[in-house]
C-alpha cells in the first residue's frame, strides 16, 4: 500500500505525478526498489494518480457521495497502476526472467490479481481517509466554494 490514489485526490495529477518521482527516488536510495526501475515505478505510480484524480473528479460531478467516489476512484486509479505494471513486466521482461513469455504472463497475471486485491483494501481506506478530511477540512478536497464568504464561527454582523 502505498497510497497513491489518495495522493492524486488530493494533489492533483501533476503534483501526484512529482509526488510519486519524488518518493520513489528516497524508496531507491532506501534500498527499496532498484535505481533502474525508476522510470517504470513512477510511470506506474503516477498513472495510479492521475487515474484516481479524474475518476474522483467524474464521481463527484455526478453527484456520488464522498466516501463511494474517493473508494471507487482510488480502487479503479489503482487497478489500472495494476495492469500497467503487468503490462510493463510481460513486455520488457523485467528482472531478467527466464520463463517463456506465456508463462511469465501468467505469473504475472497472478501478482496482478493480488494487487487488485490490495487496490480493494486500500481504495476502502482512502474513502475512508476522504470521509475524514471533508469532515474536517473540506477545503482540502474542494469541496468548499472558495469565493464564498463565510464569517467565522462567534462572529456577529
Amino acid at each position: 500500500m502505498n497510497l497513491t490514489g489518495l495522493v492524486g485526490i488530493l494533489a492533483g495529477p501533476l503534483l501526484g505525478a512529482l509526488i510519486a518521482l519524488v518518493v520513489n527516488i528516497f524508496s531507491a536510495a532506501l534500498g527499496h526498489g532498484a535505481v533502474g526501475l525508476l522510470g517504470a515505478n513512477t510511470l506506474v505510480n503516477a498513472s495510479e494518480a492521475i487515474v484516481a484524480y479524474y475518476m474522483f473528479k467524474t464521481l463527484m460531478g455526478m453527484d456520488w457521495d464522498v466516501f463511494p467516489a474517493s473508494t471507487s476512484a482510488a480502487t479503479i486509479g489503482l487497478s489500472a497502476g495494476a495492469f500497467l505494471m503487468g503490462a510493463i513486466i510481460v513486455i520488457s521482461g523485467v528482472n531478467g526472467s527466464a520463463l517463456p513469455r506465456g508463462d511469465l504472463a501468467i505469473a504475472v497475471g497472478g501478482l496482478v490479481g493480488l494487487n487488485l486485491g490490495v487496490a480493494v483494501i486500500e481504495g476502502l481506506l482512502t474513502g475512508f481517509i476522504i470521509n475524514f478530511l471533508t469532515s474536517v477540512r473540506p477545503d482540502l478536497i474542494g469541496m468548499v466554494d472558495r469565493d464564498s464568504t463565510e464569517e467565522p464561527a462567534g462572529v456577529t454582523g
